[in-house]
């Protein structure tokens, strides 16, 4: 724990137990989900090692996330990166209708196979490159393996 936080806040054994009990809860999900509660586990650690003393105080311990806007965000030029994504990835024509059928073509079923992988024959298990052309779904390696199933 930075000499900031211990000259804000006393810790006493209450605190300090009430505190421990916050443990239980943290895991790598919720560190994924909220970065800076990463920082609050280890501090939360650290404090299972203070001998911290047995006393009553009147101030309350208050657990905060306080945001930072780094200078660095401040001088991103956000009108700029906003034009050119909309440059690369939107049509600046009013032509809606043709961006969706474009946008239908890549994702239909006949594409499909493309993000799929390599189908495996339904009667033996090995590389098929025969489609059932009844159902359309089952795949096969030969004649014999289809006639079987």
């Amino acid at each position: 724990m930075s000499p900031d936080i211990s000259k804000k806040y006393e810790i006493t054994e209450t605190r300090k137990n009430n505190l421990l009990r916050l443990r239980k809860y943290m895991n790598e999900t919720l560190y994924d989900q909220i970065p800076p509660l990463h920082d609050l586990h280890r501090c939360i650690e650290e404090m299972n090692f203070i001998n911290a003393p047995n006393t009553f105080s009147t101030n309350s311990f208050l657990v905060e996330m306080v945001p930072k806007f780094t200078n660095y965000y401040k001088k991103l030029d956000y009108k700029a990166i906003g034009d050119k994504i909309k440059s690369n990835y939107f049509s600046d024509t009013t032509d809606y209708k043709k961006d969706l059928e474009y946008i239908s073509d890549v994702f239909s079923l006949d594409n499909l196979e493309y993000f799929m992988d390599d189908p495996k024959c339904a009667e033996c298990g090995v590389d098929a490159t025969n489609r059932c052309s009844r159902c359309r779904s089952e795949w096969y390696c030969s004649k014999n393996c289809q006639v079987r199933t």
